[in-house]
């Protein structure tokens, strides 16, 4: 499966904006129609997405919709899910109840298009307290949940928090890595780093967040990518490692040993394998 590391969030309301991403470094791409698009413009910017999502992009390719309690989620939907489209930011979730409506609504669309069930999956944003305390039932609720989100900015303003790099937000990803790995999903997404200009700031809470076992970050400016990838790709020198690490252990066990030595490290099968998950990824 690919590595999605930077996904870059593309109002919907400006077509050269989104022509303009197809050239980007970016692994995914969501076209916005929810808070990068005013009220006034909403329409507009479906109809921008519908016509770009006619032909196949080079890039794996969401909408982020309105919002599961909104009158234009259904007009959305109906309208955008197609081939082309991998999938859909769903903002705000709050129970699994609403992903599995959403996800009965899919089937429907998927089934009535001759596509493939299950094939347009969902990435859940995690940005209230009900959605926290949902967590878990959230990530195992459909399998077209592959992954999950995290949504700082709401988040902070739904519990009345103004610091948004309180340390609150790190309870909240350790919450949503636990539970990813529970539900036997992939790890999840980091929320947007507001200050498009500072990337060294970028630099540090991307790599806090990889440390702390996200596997990718929002983007907000084509300026953020570079650094986002970089932070959540394997360096050569890890693969060599685990490589080593790999043949070592695989070598000890063959000679009926549990624990090898590896550059001054002791290695026993935890070791080793999580090791192993790096090369398989």
């Amino acid at each position: 499966m690919k590595q999605i590391r930077t996904w870059l969030f593309v109002p919907g309301n400006n077509l050269q904006m989104i022509q303009k991403s197809r050239t980007s470094r970016s692994d995914a791409l969501i076209f916005d129609l929810e808070d990068a698009v005013s009220s006034d413009n909403k329409i507009q910017a479906r109809q921008n997405i519908i016509q770009v999502l006619k032909q196949p992009w080079s890039q794996t390719i969401y909408v982020r919709v309105t919002g599961f309690n909104t009158p234009t989620l259904l007009d959305e939907v109906i309208e955008l899910c197609g081939e082309h489209l991998s999938g859909f930011v769903l903002p705000k979730v709050e129970s699994a109840n609403q992903l599995q409506c959403f996800s009965y609504l899919l089937d429907l669309i998927e089934k009535q298009r001759g596509l493939e069930i299950g094939r347009v999956s969902i990435l859940p944003i995690i940005e209230t307290a009900a959605g926290l305390k949902n967590v878990h039932e959230i990530a195992s609720s459909v399998k077209r949940v592959s992954r999950l989100a995290f949504g700082s900015v709401d988040f902070s303003r739904d519990i009345g928090v103004k610091n948004l790099n309180s340390e609150l937000h790190d309870y909240v990803r350790s919450t949503l890595v636990i539970a990813s790995r529970v539900a036997g999903i992939q790890a999840p997404v980091d929320a947007v780093y507001l200050n498009f200009r500072d990337s060294e700031s970028l630099r540090t809470v991307a790599k806090q967040a990889s440390e702390m076992g996200f596997s990718g970050k929002f983007a907000i400016h084509p300026s953020q990518i570079d650094v986002i990838n970089a932070i959540f790709s394997i360096s050569e020198s890890e693969i060599l490692e685990a490589k080593e690490i790999v043949d070592a252990y695989e070598n000890a066990v063959l000679r009926g040993q549990g624990v090898v030595q590896v550059n001054g490290q002791m290695v026993d099968f935890p070791i080793y394998d999580q090791a192993k998950r790096l090369l398989d990824e």
